[in-house]
């Protein structure tokens, strides 16, 4: 299994998963599932419906809403987000973790928390998004958009 990072009490970040990962992960008390890789993406990895099967049959949610390289959406900002907000454990995926710690990060701008306190936390789960502190802060003031 890629591993998933713990970012927060309730959320951590993963690359790609697997098949295989998805009983493991309802093991291990996830609730939800936020898919930030495009189905068109290139390399070998499993499409959304595909996750979103093997995401029900082990009784979690997939929240799907594409990134395109670090280009955060709105939409992607509100999956995390509802996914924060639901009860029980989220692991977000994408390649490799970056585009889903972006997406947290931006959100917890959003909700107030300190942006060094958010970069710190994305260190320690192994993305420096110190090149996003700008981006972090005008998300914290409400002034950009992601």
């Amino acid at each position: 299994m890629n591993e998933p990072q713990r970012i927060d009490e309730d959320f951590a970040v993963a690359g790609h998963l697997v098949e295989a990962d998805f009983p493991e992960l309802a093991r291990q008390g996830v609730r939800t599932l936020v898919c930030l890789r495009p189905d068109e993406e290139e390399g070998d990895f499993i499409s959304s419906d595909e996750a979103a099967r093997l995401a029900e049959a082990n009784d979690m949610l997939l929240r799907f809403a594409p990134v395109q390289g670090l280009d955060v959406t709105d939409e992607a900002l509100a999956a995390v987000e509802a996914a924060l907000d639901a009860p029980g454990a989220v692991v977000g995926y994408c390649r490799s973790g970056r585009r889903v710690a972006l997406t947290w990060a931006l959100v917890q701008a959003r909700r107030g928390r300190p942006v060094p306190e958010i970069l710190e936390r994305c260190r320690a789960a192994g993305h420096d998004l110190d090149a996003m502190t700008e981006q972090l802060e005008a998300a914290a003031a409400g002034t950009g958009r992601a």
